[in-house]
């Protein structure tokens, strides 16, 4: 456990040892926001393996950032990474913050991006097709909102369909397989009735979740169905970029039979717990699908639960067959003594400065 007042320095350590996982801020923020005020430049270096999983894959990773020049370098094993999903994944990690109840309650785009990053941590297939579907997105925006033609809009609509039904695939199939995880994890940490995931599209109602090709057809139907509008708005209305990740409430059905939208009718303490679960899933999918365990990283998470919900999170983390878990916290506190062999390491300043246990 990482204890220390606000600002000495606990949400940098963890965003350190994540960076490694996906060379980003969990934050969201851009790499130059994240060089120390009067510095030129950022490094950070960690050996990965040893402490997860004995069978795991050791790698020494290194990843900096020059502010002035804009220049990244990420190596791995001393070499320099050509692109970065060389890289991504070498460390598998999750990280659990105090914002990530904004994926249970905010805009489509946070549930999106923890579907990208899940499997994009685990998939390098996944994150060159997330990469090129971006960059065709990006040419085909620019051209509608150039007026370009219609050809040289049309030109870009192969690139975007390919990549697209692959994301789009993956995604549908990650929820389909995990979502029992998920069920069983809400429920554990709830103490009361399930939840359930539902992948959401806009531009596909039914057919087989791992035919590609049907994706693809789908997809294809439906740009040409918004082709005139999209001109109109000068942008691209369907796709992967505006799909869901729904969660609903399995236990309180609408006047259709159907889940209440966790968004609408949860709790807060529902959406935070919600949002743990989704964590608690990934990182089992992440064990499954890498052959190690992988770290978690916990910041500042338990602030809106109750002792009793904290209490099965701590036992969840706890259990057999769990990785290494780093959290944080202000202050030393009450539920430390519920979780078992804990080290504590006081950060001041932005150093540490001492270590106990305190189970």
């Amino acid at each position: 456990m990482i204890s220390g007042g606000n600002g000495q320095g606990k949400t940098n350590l963890l965003e350190a040892i994540y960076y490694l996982a996906t060379f980003r801020s969990f934050r969201g923020a851009r790499d130059e926001q994240l060089v120390r005020f009067g510095a030129d430049f950022f490094r950070v270096e960690g050996q990965v393996g040893e402490l997860m999983d004995a069978a795991a894959e050791h790698h020494t990773l290194s990843a900096a950032f020059h502010r002035v020049s804009g220049e990244k370098r990420v190596t791995v094993d001393g070499r320099e990474a050509l692109r970065l999903s060389e890289a991504v994944g070498r460390l598998p990690a999750v990280i659990f913050t105090g914002t990530d109840v904004g994926i249970a309650r905010g805009a489509p785009g946070l549930r999106r991006r923890f579907l990208d990053v899940a499997l994009s941590l685990a998939r390098p297939a996944y994150l060159a097709a997330l990469q090129q579907f971006r960059r065709a997105l990006t040419q085909r925006n620019e051209c509608l909102r150039r007026g370009s033609s219609a050809a040289e809009v049309e030109a870009w609509d192969e690139m975007l369909v390919t990549w697209g039904a692959v994301i789009v695939r993956d995604r549908a199939r990650w929820v389909r397989d995990n979502a029992d995880a998920f069920a069983r994890h809400y429920a554990a940490i709830s103490g009361s009735g399930p939840a359930r995931l539902v992948y959401v599209s806009g531009w596909k109602d039914a057919g087989p979740e791992d035919d590609v090709e049907e994706w693809r057809r789908s997809y294809g139907a439906a740009l040409e169905r918004t082709r005139h509008a999209d001109r109109l708005r000068r942008w691209t209305r369907v796709g992967p970029h505006r799909d869901d990740l729904a969660i609903e409430l399995s236990d309180r059905t609408g006047a259709r039979g159907e889940g209440l939208d966790l968004r609408v009718y949860g709790s807060g303490g529902e959406q935070r717990t919600a949002a743990l679960a989704l964590r608690l899933t990934e990182a089992e999918w992440l064990r499954g699908a890498m052959g190690c365990e992988p770290l978690a990283l916990l910041d500042d998470v338990f602030g809106e639960l109750d002792r009793q919900r904290v209490r099965r999170v701590l036992e969840l983390l706890g259990s057999e067959g769990r990785g290494q878990v780093i959290l944080s916290a202000a202050q030393p506190v009450d539920w430390a003594a519920e979780a078992r062999d804990l080290l504590q390491v006081t950060v001041e300043g932005g150093r540490l400065r001492s270590a106990a246990r305190v189970a």
